[in-house]
């Protein structure tokens, strides 16, 4: 199991971990160190220092029918202790009220002290500790404030502790999202522009290193804008330069009887026609189709319509709810469309699976075919290679759809991939970002 499963993906998170964890473990550290040096420290002083003021008390005593004289009831008075005493009185076996070390450092000192029987309670009260202390006649109570032996400023420090700790997180989070902000806001303007949308007004923001970003991706987007452009021009006037000759041509054509040979050239004609638009569709990009909101079953029910008289069989598994997408629809349906093609041409049964995944919708395409081997499918992407090599078109195509395809699925944020099918052909899988 790799670390990277438990971290956090997003940037704002692992900023968190990275800021607060070390200081969260100098905080826990900082108060353990205070809480086993100076807590049980200054504990074990204050019950030592209690434990002498009850021995000078005991020290003080010289009648043991009635101990607490107006000497012993002054001292106890000056040293903040209430005594009471329980003539006949005898006490059972030692054993601790309860389990915190402030009682066992004040039975440690009593054992060090005096070798009289005594018991403890810290539990009793919410505010005073009793000592009951065994003497000839009779047992004498102490009675005296937990204050004596708790130590409040150890409390103060760990409530400093973490309030600082909750301070430190709170202006955390205001720092880093001020830095996070600019970052998702360059990342959903490099994902609008990678898709085709048309930005505007981009705001540069943020540090140093984030402004150097914004500035390279608009560069970026503006170069890539214009190679676009001077692609579709040129394109656009090479195709209306051979569309003319071509044009022309046909016309003389027209002017013969017609024979084999004049069919067999119109043909050739067509397929020269067809070559020159599937060139310059392959350029342009369908930036200028707006972005509509469809219902995918009902997107993909309406492509399936336009094949129910192919011979082809294409099986259809829907998503179990009907859930919403935004995308071109003439655009994405051109995509599925020439997929379907290859699948109709080169197999008997097929199948598509709608399925979404992590804010993903999953398209798969799957057939019975001979598949592509896997040494070629890198190049089956590619525009103008075609798998079949004799460049005849009733064998195969101009080696465009899927290059189409994966242009149409890239311009939409997604992914095309060649994979096994189930059914022992070609599996396309396509993955479009919600």
């Amino acid at each position: 199991m790799r670390l990277r499963n438990f971290f956090p993906r997003t940037l704002f998170n692992r900023l968190l971990i990275i800021i607060l964890l070390p200081l969260l473990l100098v905080q826990l550290l900082t108060v353990t160190v205070f809480y086993v040096r100076h807590w049980n420290t200054v504990t074990r002083h204050m019950a030592q220092n209690l434990v002498a003021d009850i021995s000078a008390i005991l020290s003080q005593i010289e009648e043991t029918q009635n101990p607490i004289n107006l000497q012993i009831t002054n001292l106890s008075q000056k040293l903040n202790i209430n005594l009471s005493w329980h003539p006949g009185k005898e006490l059972t076996s030692y054993s601790l009220s309860s389990n915190t070390y402030a009682e066992k450092a004040v039975k440690n000192s009593m054992n060090q002290t005096t070798n009289l029987p005594f018991n403890t309670d810290f539990i009793s009260d919410e505010k005073f500790i009793t000592i009951d202390v065994m003497i000839l006649n009779g047992v004498i109570k102490f009675k005296f404030s937990k204050k004596r032996v708790f130590s409040s400023t150890s409390w103060i420090f760990v409530s400093w502790s973490i309030g600082s700790s909750f301070m430190l997180f709170a202006l955390t989070l205001v720092f880093i999202s001020a830095q996070v902000r600019p970052i998702k806001k360059l990342a959903r303007t490099a994902y609008n522009l990678g898709i085709g949308r048309e930005v505007k007004n981009i705001s540069i923001t943020g540090a140093n290193e984030v402004r150097l970003a914004t500035r390279a991706v608009i560069s970026m987007a503006s170069r890539i804008r214009n190679q676009l452009n001077e692609r579709t021009d040129m394109l656009a006037g090479v195709s209306h330069d051979l569309r003319t000759p071509l044009t022309r041509l046909r016309l003389q054509l027209a002017m013969f009887k017609k024979n084999s040979e004049i069919d067999s050239m119109n043909k050739d004609i067509d397929e020269m026609e067809f070559l020159i638009s599937e060139y310059l569709s392959f350029a342009k990009e369908d930036v200028t189709e707006p972005i509509k909101k469809i219902n995918i079953n009902t997107f993909f029910y309406d492509i399936l319509n336009s094949y129910k008289n192919d011979k082809t069989r294409i099986k259809f598994k829907k998503l179990n709810k009907n859930t919403e997408f935004q995308l071109r629809p003439q655009s994405f349906r051109r995509a599925i469309t020439n997929v379907l093609s290859n699948t109709i041409r080169y197999a008997k049964n097929s199948e598509i699976i709608l399925d979404t995944s992590e804010e993903t919708l999953l398209v798969y395409i799957d057939d019975d075919g001979p598949g592509i081997n896997l040494d070629k499918r890198e190049y089956a992407l590619r525009p103008f290679h075609r798998l079949e090599t004799s460049r005849n078109k009733q064998t195969g195509g101009t080696g465009l759809g899927l290059s189409i395809a994966t242009n149409i699925t890239l311009s939409h944020g997604g992914t095309l991939e060649l994979l096994d099918s189930p059914l022992g052909g070609l599996r396309v899988k396509i993955s479009l970002p919600f």
